[in-house]
């Protein structure tokens, strides 16, 4: 059984699908860091929103997610806060492929 910590941390990344019976298709995680932080990959907001997923600008679309342990699952939207892109030929010391993402203020 999770640890209510875990429940409440682990993050669903979703790509909403407009004609589809789950409209809600998981693309991947993302772990809440502050009560209002998110850190995932780059790639995997790229995934969300359709683009190539090592597209180097950040988008400025909102991104969707939920927190998939709980039981009520509101979707929730966020914003790129800071971003860095997969780097085609990156050094140890580069920080990459990280999203910084701050929720929305609709949180229920």
């Amino acid at each position: 059984m999770p640890s209510p910590a875990l429940e409440f941390a682990l993050v669903r990344i979703l790509r909403i699908l407009i004609d589809d019976q789950d409209p809600r298709r998981p693309v991947g995680a993302g772990f809440l860091v502050t009560p209002q932080h998110i850190i995932t990959c780059a790639h995997v907001v790229n995934d969300a929103l359709g683009r190539n997923k090592y597209a180097a600008e950040p988008p400025a679309d909102e991104i969707f997610l939920d927190f998939p342990l709980l039981n009520n699952r509101p979707l929730l939207r966020a914003k790129i806060l800071h971003w860095f892109s997969v780097q085609e030929n990156s050094s140890v010391a580069e920080i990459e492929d990280v999203a910084v993402l701050q929720l929305l203020p609709d949180i229920p």
